[in-house]
């Protein structure tokens, strides 16, 4: 549901953009929200504090110890 409303926030502001068009992991590849590592999807934190919700935001925060 996150990426259905996040395509259609970047196909109103820019109709020109061919990224809603695409299928929903190379959406997120070519956003920089997800990476592949040794064949399996990570979140980057890019991703995570753009989609992340507030909980996970704060589990990942004490777990790494960063400061965002």
């Amino acid at each position: 549901m996150e990426i259905y409303k996040l395509k259609e926030k970047l196909r109103l502001r820019d109709r020109t953009s061919t990224l809603p068009d695409m299928d929903d992991m190379a959406f997120l590849k070519d956003l920089g929200l997800i990476i592949y590592e040794e064949g399996t999807v990570h979140l980057t934190i890019a991703g995570l504090l753009f989609v992340g919700k507030k909980l996970l935001l704060k589990s990942f925060y004490l777990k790494r110890k960063l400061f965002i």
